[in-house]
């Protein structure tokens, strides 16, 4: 079409899909991101903690879907029904939000990664260090020469 974009072509052969079950949208684009962090995909694919959960097996499963193309499209539906173990606002099944999601996966995957090669997995992908910062503002002296500051 229009867009000089051949379905056909061999960079889009690489590429998978995932089946969008009704409303699970905020599922699948943060899977498909997290699919292209090779650091984080590969980390979790390698992963044999000895705490399992059907999360954390079917986002294996899932994510070497992604990785190694072994379909031109992933049906999704075992990791959506495993994620319904997860105290979202909503069904998975129904639209949640994207970050709320990614916030309980990643803690989910955390917990089952303790004591394994992986454990610092999450961290050391997507950690970041959260810095709060007081800056004074000095301002006219009151009466009497009483010096004055306010938070900024």
């Amino acid at each position: 079409g229009g867009w000089g974009v051949d379905p056909a072509s061999a960079s889009r052969r690489d590429l998978v899909g995932l089946t969008n079950l009704g409303a699970t949208c905020y599922m699948n684009a943060l899977l498909q991101q997290l699919a292209m962090v090779p650091a984080f995909r590969d980390g979790l694919i390698a992963a044999a903690p000895p705490q399992r959960s059907a999360i954390l097996d079917q986002m294996q499963v899932t994510l070497a879907h992604l990785r190694d193309g072994l379909a031109p499209c992933y049906d999704t539906t075992s990791l959506v029904s495993a994620c319904e173990a997860l105290p979202m606002t909503f069904s998975a099944r129904q639209q949640n939000d994207a970050a709320e999601f990614l916030m309980l996966l990643m803690d989910h995957l955390e917990e089952r990664l303790k004591g394994t090669k992986q454990a610092l997995l999450v961290r050391s992908c997507f950690g970041g260090k959260l810095v709060q910062q007081i800056v004074w503002e000095e301002l006219p002296a009151l009466p009497g020469g009483i010096p004055t500051r306010q938070l900024s």
